[in-house]
C-alpha cells in the first residue's frame, strides 16, 4: 500500500499520522497554550482580588509574615477559581 503524505487531514488517503500530527500542531497545541495562559491570568486576577477585598496585604501576610491561614485562604481561592476553569474547558 503505497503511503500518501498530504498537507490537510482533510484529503481522502492521508496517513493517520500526518493527520495526528497535523491536529497537534495546528490546533491542539494552540488552544492549549492560550487555555493555559488565560487561565493563570484568572487566577492571578482572581488572588488580587481577594488581596483587594481581605483586610491588609494579603503577600505581605502570607510572604513576610508567614500567616499560615492567609495562605490556606488564598491557595483554597485559587484552586476554586482552577476548578472553575478547567470544568468550562471541558464542558
Amino acid at each position: 500500500m503505497p503511503v500518501v503524505l498530504s498537507a490537510s487531514p482533510l484529503i481522502d488517503g492521508a496517513v493517520p499520522a500526518v493527520a495526528f500530527w497535523w491536529h497537534l500542531t495546528r490546533e491542539a497545541l494552540p488552544a492549549t497554550v492560550l487555555y493555559a495562559l488565560v487561565g493563570i491570568a484568572l487566577a492571578l486576577l482572581a488572588f488580587r482580588l481577594l488581596d483587594w477585598v481581605t483586610p491588609g496585604d494579603l503577600n505581605k501576610k502570607i510572604f513576610e509574615e508567614g500567616n499560615v491561614a492567609a495562605a490556606i485562604l488564598g491557595a483554597a481561592l485559587v484552586l476554586g477559581v482552577c476548578g472553575i476553569i478547567i470544568a468550562s474547558i471541558a464542558g
